[in-house]
């Protein structure tokens, strides 16, 4: 309690010094907290943003040729074939799901007896669930008989169901797509299209009959499982000399098809997220040292006021521990509770963001700062709080008391 009572003493003498000191160090661990948080929703955006991709994926998409190649003149279009999907299958080792698709962007109408709206439409495959990550709500996906046997079914995202067939269940129901009857056999839920257009899933090789589109598709997806990211980009080199062969193109050519690796691109991201972190945690601590050089300062003042008293108490027995005791909980004292304010507003603006952001299909997702970075700033604190009253101490260890008495 004495050594309370003396903390508290020191620091109502030194009110403004003490506050405009604590503040830097308050301000400093509320920037880390904050920031480290902000680069936290940073990187929850970005897995929030595949999470609708297999991470492990790669996209072929056709486009324009921009090259001339093989005597053959730039701007021909490429269009792939049913062909080119069992190419790669074939030819590319290491492949764990393939899949083709045919995309309608512009819509079909879509109607059931008196409602009807406009839906982007897909031609798919089964394996298409795997590189599209689909939530089955009721009935099934497209199988491998719907598939093989053309079968007229389709399988809607489930805001179609709200749209319209309202509370009826859709299951076993007719719909018509562009004049076309299908059986609705499935409802699906798509994690990565709250801010897209809603889907129906029709069997590829109905989707090509239904619409004239013979044997054409647009695009080729497929898994590269547990590969890494070297093995991920020699299958798409693979990918690219192989379609050039059959097209005749340039493998060079950036425009004639267009892919995506996706394994490339998160770890693009994620390593661009992960050195923001590290800029930010030095900026944060850069802050909280230049708070702790204050209070380090205000220790050397502090002792320095109270030289004389040291130098009575050192006179009376008190001994150098004791006295760099003293100096080390005050510095503790200042250190610790003015971090711990300034962790707390952190967190409080953390929490209160993340429930602005709560919800939304944004890149700034969730932004908090887990357990362990909370204790390891409070621990990185106390360890700092008691380098900064070190100096201090010493000096006020080592004062002779026959020169301190002096001084007065």
């Amino acid at each position: 309690m004495e050594r309370w009572g003396e903390i508290w003493t020191s620091i109502k003498k030194n009110k403004l010094r003490t506050v405009l000191t604590g503040f830097s160090i308050a301000w400093g661990i509320f920037m880390l907290v904050v920031l480290m948080g902000v680069g936290t929703g940073l990187r929850n955006g970005t897995k929030a943003q595949f999470r609708d991709e297999a991470i492990h994926s790669v996209v072929i998409r056709s486009g324009n040729t921009s090259l001339e190649y093989q005597g053959l003149r730039p701007g021909r279009k490429i269009q792939f074939r049913n062909s080119d999907l069992e190419m790669i299958t074939s030819d590319v080792k290491g492949i764990e799901h393939a899949t083709a698709r045919c995309d309608n962007w512009s819509g079909f109408p879509v109607s059931y007896k008196s409602q009807a709206s406009s839906y982007r439409i897909l031609g798919i495959q089964p394996e298409h669930r795997f590189v599209q990550k689909t939530d089955i709500v009721s009935g099934r996906y497209i199988n491998e008989k719907d598939e093989t046997e053309k079968r007229k079914v389709a399988v809607l995202d489930e805001k179609i169901k709200a749209d319209i067939f309202g509370d009826e269940d859709p299951l076993g129901k007719w719909i018509s797509i562009s004049g076309i009857p299908f059986q609705v056999v499935g409802l699906f839920r798509d994690e990565g299209s709250e801010n897209q257009s809603t889907i129906v899933y029709l069997p590829l090789a109905t989707y090509q009959v239904a619409f004239n589109q013979q044997d054409r598709i647009s695009r080729i997806i497929f898994t590269t499982g547990d590969k890494s990211l070297k093995e991920t980009q020699e299958m798409v080199q693979q990918c690219i000399q192989r379609l050039s062969e059959i097209h005749h193109f340039s493998p060079e050519d950036p425009r004639a098809i267009h892919v995506t690796n996706m394994f490339e691109e998160y770890e693009r991201i994620t390593k661009t997220l992960s050195g923001m972190q590290l800029f930010i945690l030095l900026i944060g601590l850069m802050t909280i040292m230049a708070g702790l050089v204050g209070v380090s300062n205000i220790m050397i003042i502090t002792v320095k006021e109270r030289t004389h008293e040291i130098g009575i108490r050192k006179a009376l027995g008190a001994t150098p521990m004791s006295i760099m005791k003293l100096v080390l909980f005050e510095s503790l004292v200042i250190t610790s509770f003015f971090g711990y304010i300034g962790l707390l507003f952190g967190v409080v603006v953390l929490e209160t963001a993340s429930k602005f952001v709560q919800g939304t299909n944004a890149v700034f997702v969730n932004p908090e700062i887990d357990f362990k970075t909370a204790v390891g700033a409070l621990v990185f604190l106390v360890i700092a709080g008691a380098v900064a009253g070190l100096v201090p101490s010493r000096r006020a260890a080592h004062i002779k008391p026959v020169d301190a008495i002096r001084m007065n």
